[in-house]
């Protein structure tokens, strides 16, 4: 393929009002969410998508092909085009699979009566995917797509792996698959704290454990960021998620706060009145919901920082309690992924702090803040930010 044919020239045509896929939410036009899609309330409508190449302007062509190339213009698609290509090239198979997959289980023959039925949409196949044998292609399928999402590392591709995510979680309930394990790193990548919280908090307290799938499924919504833990040790990926929800909702809080002992005193100092702010801090109100997290401003209390000061270190004691190599990977990841890409592994063991790294670590350098703490957490309680891994042998 050259430059120019199938994939480019199709898109780039789009800048004429031609055919080109875009992000169409912020022309005010909402999307129809699929049928079978379990988080309604995910919205991504405001989230800022950058040209791939100059990282400046908004991301608006998006490769129709591989649907997770973004770019601000020809000029920009065609500097990237040595790197997209091996990917659009392999990302466009994917795509295909999945669809060929899809429709043999829409149009697929009863083992028992012969009469044509559809698996997404009988419910007895419903929630039990991958306990189906005649599921399992889909399902691989779709974990490759999200698998090569994740490698592109883009907030598109990661914005496409989002949906396929919930929809495997969806449709097999049991997550034979693992992708519940991505799915907070994800929402966190994108900026959703909300939701990444609202799905951890949903595997941590309420977990599908093999009852019917008529039973409430990822129904929480808009719950309080700053309530007490509720980790139970069941997952390390979802406590490192868990923790740096903690500690952006902290660092916000500290914002909060500075700004308005700031505001104040600058107001004490000129001899202002907060009445030229809008009498009753209406200002202040519209910052400070800024300043929190979406959410948790208009309808509840927000805590001060000394109290989320305290949980994040409470969080960051139980993280420890199951494998103290997990903060000191997250605050210098290079020793552990110098490791050979391990398979299988144990409960607190490197290898699982290998694979809790380079699912997470991608969220984690967008809040510098928080990495910033847990250095300095390392440094007080281990005195360096170096570490030694040992393997497990099996």
């Amino acid at each position: 393929m050259h430059l120019g044919e199938e994939v480019f020239e199709e898109d780039l045509e789009g800048e004429e009002g031609e055919e080109v896929e875009e992000e169409e939410e912020e022309e005010g036009e909402e999307e129809e969410e699929p049928s079978d899609s379990p988080f309604f309330h995910l919205d991504f409508s405001q989230l800022k998508v950058y040209c791939e190449v100059c990282k400046k302007k908004k991301g608006h062509l998006v490769c129709k092909n591989c649907k997770i190339g973004a770019y601000c213009s020809v000029n920009c698609q065609r500097v990237g085009w040595e790197r997209h290509k091996s990917y659009c090239k392999q990302m466009k198979k994917l795509w295909e699979k999945v669809s060929e997959e899809e429709e043999n289980l829409r149009h697929c023959d009863d083992n028992f009566s012969g009469e044509m039925m559809n698996y997404f949409e009988d419910r007895f196949c419903v929630g039990h995917f991958w306990g189906l044998h005649e599921t399992r292609p889909f399902c691989r399928a779709v974990m490759n797509v999200i698998t090569m999402c994740q490698n592109y590392r883009t907030t598109t591709s990661i914005k496409q792996a989002v949906p396929l995510v919930m929809r495997l979680l969806y449709h097999c309930r049991g997550d034979n698959l693992g992708v519940r394990y991505l799915a907070p790193h994800y929402l966190l990548q994108l900026g959703n704290d909300q939701a990444a919280y609202d799905f951890i908090k949903f595997w941590e307290l309420d977990p599908y454990d093999g009852g019917p799938v008529s039973a409430p499924y990822l129904h929480f919504w808009q719950t309080d960021l700053s309530e007490p833990l509720i980790s139970q040790n069941k997952c390390l990926q979802h406590d490192v998620a868990y923790l740096l929800v903690k500690l952006r909702y902290y660092e916000k809080c500290l914002l909060r706060e500075s700004f308005q002992k700031g505001f104040i005193l600058s107001c004490l100092l000129s001899g202002s009145s907060l009445s030229r702010f809008g009498g009753n801090g209406l200002v202040l109100r519209h910052i400070y919901s800024y300043l929190v997290p979406t959410g948790t401003f208009a309808n509840r209390s927000v805590k001060s920082s000394e109290a989320m000061h305290a949980q994040v270190n409470e969080l960051i004691q139980i993280i420890e309690k199951y494998c103290d190599l997990v903060i000191r990977a997250l605050a210098n990841p290079q020793p552990i992924l110098r490791m050979q890409t391990p398979g299988a592994y144990s409960l607190a063991s490197p290898e699982e702090v290998y694979h809790t790294i380079t699912n997470a670590y991608a969220s984690w350098t967008q809040t510098p803040y928080a990495l910033e703490y847990l250095r300095d957490h390392c440094t007080k309680v281990y005195g360096t930010l170096d570490y030694k891994v040992k393997p497990t042998r099996f």
